[in-house]
């Protein structure tokens, strides 16, 4: 339940918000790392998470959680999972304090980024960045955020950039996570940049 929730989160376990991203931006226990369950999930919870961590997970439905433990399980997690009865809802029906993180379109990003207003953290692949980028980016790969979150300059706010907005979602959790309070996403990123 929340309170479970609570207390594991404030003893090393890692929250792990596998709805889709834009409800995670909408709203989700501070702290809580935003990857959306798909193909990749247990890839990305295998990057970002060390196999030694307990998981609790914040699920869309019930019929989500056997499909996030198989993907948990390949890679590398058999064990120490935990889920959050009753989702979100659950959490916000307890009173308990929501985050949000801010998107942004891609025309806001494109005015912020011609007034210097704005940082941007592109966390694609080499090769996706070698293919084009907006100028003045910073490239960090998403699978090297972790352990690069003290790269990204805290002197303006920070855009983070992927294809389509799933990675960055992910990256940006990383830096809410990190303490940073001025981040947000380019809603369905290069792609509609």
């Amino acid at each position: 339940d929340a309170t479970e929730v609570e207390h594991g989160a404030g003893h090393d376990a890692i929250v792990i918000d596998a709805r889709d991203p834009a409800a995670f931006a909408g709203g989700h226990i501070p702290g809580s790392l935003g990857i959306g369950l798909g193909d990749s999930f247990g890839t990305w919870v295998g990057s970002v998470v060390p196999l030694d961590r307990q998981i609790i997970l914040v699920l869309e439905r019930p019929d989500d959680l056997a499909p996030a433990i198989v993907q948990l399980r390949r890679a590398g997690f058999d064990s120490r999972i935990a889920y959050l009865l009753g989702g979100l809802g659950a959490w916000r029906e307890s009173g308990r304090p929501l985050s949000r993180l801010e998107t942004r379109s891609a025309g806001e990003v494109a005015a912020a980024v011609d007034a210097g207003s704005v940082r941007i953290v592109d966390v694609r692949e080499p090769s996706e960045w070698r293919a084009g980028h907006i100028p003045g980016a910073m490239h960090l790969p998403a699978g090297t955020l972790p352990g690069r979150l003290a790269e990204v300059p805290d002197d303006r706010p920070v855009v983070v950039a992927c294809g389509s907005g799933y990675r960055s979602s992910v990256a940006a959790s990383l830096l809410l996570r990190d303490g940073r309070t001025r981040v947000s996403n380019l809603v369905g990123g290069m792609t509609a940049y």
